[in-house]
């Protein structure tokens, strides 16, 4: 039963388009007669028509709606009949949404260690960073930017027993807050002046070393003399070193390929 009603709602469905058609056509024939003889009689007739063409369509639509609430029944009637007999009816189960996996690269990706020499007296930053090109000087430093010089030239540290830094490359654009965190936070991720200029004693005429001398900047997390973590930063230029700072909050960030050296205590 439930098939041949279904049969009969696509007949019916199929045969609106064709019965629209012929309605419209007949309707617009009767008007181009109207308007050639202008008669009543035409008139009378074209009105019964169009009641007989809404009286159908009515009907069809009565029909159809019928037809869904049987084929409705009869489908709810045949679970319940089943269920009544023990049979059990696996509904549908809502398919799992695929969802793409996404992988979250690491900022750091890993280049090597480095071993900083022990120092036997405490290191004065004012006394070691001085700008100096000439052949003989024991460092050779081309610039001193205005923040270095104004928060860490007053600094004064301790002698140390020496230490191994980590260094690895930036995989992506970052700004510091997102590298701070994957080294483990603020007193993780902090180096030394003594440190960061032990690995540039090390390089003192631009030499290959762990220290990138292609440009891209060599980056140190240092506090400076009022105890701030500050991000200090290293390149080499034609003639010697360049060492600036900037504050752990600038929005400019680091480059892909910028060099990062920390503690591994990751």
């Amino acid at each position: 039963m439930k098939k041949f009603l279904v049969v009969l709602k696509s007949f019916i469905l199929s045969r609106i388009t064709i019965i629209f058609f012929a309605a419209t056509t007949c309707l617009f024939a009767f008007l181009i007669v109207i308007c050639y003889f202008n008669h009543s009689h035409f008139l009378e007739i074209l009105r019964l028509i169009c009641r007989t063409i809404v009286l159908i369509f009515d009907t069809i639509a009565i029909l159809i709606l019928l037809i869904d609430r049987r084929i409705t029944n009869s489908t709810s009637d045949t679970k319940k009949t089943l269920h009544d007999h023990g049979v059990k009816i696996d509904e549908p189960a809502n398919e799992a949404i695929p969802t793409a996996k996404v992988e979250v690269q690491s900022l750091l990706v890993s280049v090597g260690t480095v071993a900083v020499a022990a120092t036997k007296k405490p290191f004065v930053a004012k006394d070691n960073f001085v700008v100096n090109t000439e052949e003989s000087a024991p460092m050779k430093i081309s610039y001193l930017g205005k923040n270095f010089k104004e928060w860490f030239l007053k600094k004064t540290e301790a002698p140390f027993a020496g230490s191994t830094l980590t260094y690895g490359k930036l995989s992506h654009f970052s700004i510091d807050g997102p590298i701070i965190k994957e080294l483990g936070g603020d007193e993780k991720a902090e180096t030394t002046l003594t440190e960061l200029f032990g690995l540039m004693e090390v390089q003192r005429n631009g030499k290959k070393g762990s220290l990138l001398t292609n440009g891209y900047a060599n980056i140190f997390y240092v506090k400076d003399s009022s105890g701030v973590l500050r991000a200090v930063d290293v390149h080499w230029y034609d003639d010697g070193w360049g060492v600036g700072a900037v504050t752990v909050t600038d929005p400019d960030g680091w480059g892909g390929d910028d060099q990062v050296f920390f503690r591994d205590s990751r």
